[in-house]
C-alpha cells in the first residue's frame, strides 16, 4: 500500500508486527521510515516525513 503526496519522494506504508511502517524513499534509497500504531497514522507520518525530505533536499541545493 502506498501513500500519496504532494512531494517527489514516495511514502511507502506497510503493516509491521507491532502497527504499520511507513518508508520514505529518495533517489532510491530509503531517507527516513518509522513506526505508527495504524494505517492511517502511517500515512500522516509518512506525509510529514517525505515534505521535510524534499524540503530539506531543496535547502541542500541551495548553499
Amino acid at each position: 500500500m502506498a501513500a500519496g503526496d504532494s512531494t517527489d519522494n514516495p511514502v511507502r506504508i506497510q503493516p509491521a508486527r507491532d502497527g504499520w511502517r511507513w518508508s520514505v524513499i529518495d533517489e532510491g534509497r530509503v531517507a527516513a521510515e518509522g513506526q505508527a500504531p495504524d494505517a492511517h497514522t502511517a500515512e500522516r507520518y509518512g506525509a510529514f516525513a517525505a515534505a521535510a525530505v524534499a524540503s530539506f533536499g531543496r535547502i541542500g541545493r541551495a548553499y
